[in-house]
């Protein structure tokens, strides 16, 4: 790594005479030369993001038909220091310089895969400082905790923050790529206030969350095993939808009520819910919402039981899907005890109950984008069961989703299954 802007030489020295030396450069030859030895080297002019990278060298010799030696890729890199001061709002109004708190780097590597955090560094007076970055495209990422602070008129107060994103969104999907080409000068990041805390004269609305991420691994040569975790201090937020002026849903906005962070065991509650229809978002840098997933509900009338939901979401390649595992109120509407097993599953996949009411329940089974693989009827009746044969589906995660087919915006019930071999 080296400052933007330096000339450096590259070598791989080798000796004899009649030698054909090739300097390769993303897939393209930058110096060709029949010459002594010191066609091994290679010069790098001006370096930037153009040019950095990986380097080969490629030697032939004509007095030795057949015989090519390739060198070990050289890695040259362009670095640059970022240095700017975050600003919030203080309990005045006015703009501040955040003195306190943690920058996180993040590179931005390929659609589908996780963002790489690069670096962490701590915030201080003279604002932050990540040295030697790379040239790439990046994410930049700041929380702090709660600041207390005392306003002109001496009252003291505390400002709670919300993890921001560059330049100032909660939501890393909408916040700013920083597209690292040289020195930055004078950026800025605006930090975002969190939501008031909600209280029980708010509503009793209670949403329940679990938070897993599943993964190729690769364990041993060419063994590759899914592995599950928890997802620890990931960011989940809900929305609340307000209602646009006129009455035209397009308009409607979601606005953010609460914004918590999982636990250490991947959980977290929202309590004191008021009625309404909610948004969830978890953020996952790189790793998109499943939109075909459950990421809409409504809590209060016309919603759940008791007004509490259970949710689980599944973090993965293909994107974050959630999926409702306890809807008391609906799922009494149709079924009693309910049962769906092996989990994962083989060959087949159990559905068994002790009664369902109703004879136009049908059940799906989808890919974790959404898209309908197998569906069949459920049959009204006591002490059924059925199977759904999955002999002819590949390995991984899989949505299986009850919905009265009379209303299909209904939905009964959603299960995450896993099929294994």
């Amino acid at each position: 790594n080296v400052q933007k802007g330096t000339t450096y030489r590259i070598a791989a020295p080798i000796g004899g005479v009649s030698n054909t030396y090739r300097w390769v450069f993303d897939g393209e030859v930058v110096r060709d030369a029949t010459v002594d030895t010191t066609g091994s080297s290679y010069i790098i002019q001006d370096i930037g993001y153009e040019n950095q990278g990986k380097f080969t060298l490629i030697v032939e010799n004509s007095e030795v038909p057949g015989l090519t030696l390739t060198s070990s890729p050289q890695e040259v890199y362009a670095t640059v220091d970022i240095d700017f001061i975050p600003i919030y709002t203080d309990i005045d109004g006015l703009p501040a310089p955040l003195d306190e708190g943690d920058a996180n780097l993040l590179q931005v590597i390929a659609p589908g895969q996780p963002f790489d955090s690069t670096q962490q560094v701590t915030i201080d007076a003279t604002g932050l400082r990540f040295p030697e970055v790379i040239l790439g495209d990046y994410l930049i990422s700041i929380r702090t905790d709660s600041l207390l602070l005392r306003s002109k008129d001496g009252r003291v107060d505390s400002v709670q923050l919300l993890p921001t994103y560059y330049r100032s969104t909660f939501l890393w999907e909408e916040a700013d790529t920083l597209f690292l080409r040289g020195e930055i000068d004078g950026d800025s990041l605006i930090m975002q206030q969190r939501p008031r805390p909600l209280t029980p004269e708010d509503g009793n609305g209670v949403v329940g969350l679990t938070v897993e991420s599943e993964f190729a691994d690769v364990s041993g040569p060419g063994a590759k095993v899914l592995a599950r975790r928890t997802v620890k201090r990931a960011g989940c937020s809900l929305r609340r939808r307000r209602r646009a002026t006129g009455g035209r849903t397009e308009n409607d906005e979601f606005e953010l009520v609460a914004y918590k962070e999982t636990d250490d065991d991947g959980r977290v509650t929202f309590n004191n819910l008021p009625d309404g229809t909610y948004r969830l978002n978890i953020e996952y840098p790189g790793i998109p919402m499943d939109t075909t997933s459950f990421l809409e509900f409504e809590v209060g009338a016309g919603g759940m039981e008791d007004n509490t939901l259970t949710l689980e979401a599944t973090v993965a390649e293909e994107g974050i899907a959630v999926e409702l595992v306890e809807a008391l109120g609906v799922l009494r509407k149709y079924f009693k005890d309910l049962q769906i097993f092996p989990n994962p599953a083989d060959r087949a996949i159990n559905i068994a109950y002790k009664k369902l009411a109703s004879e136009n329940v049908r059940v799906q089974l989808l890919s974790i984008s959404g898209q309908v693989l197998k569906e069949q009827d459920v049959t009204r009746g006591f002490n059924e069961q059925m199977a759904l044969n999955v002999e002819d589906m590949e390995e991984g995660i899989y949505l299986l989703r009850f919905f009265d087919r009379t209303a299909q915006s209904e939905n009964i019930m959603t299960y995450r299954v896993l099929i294994r071999r």
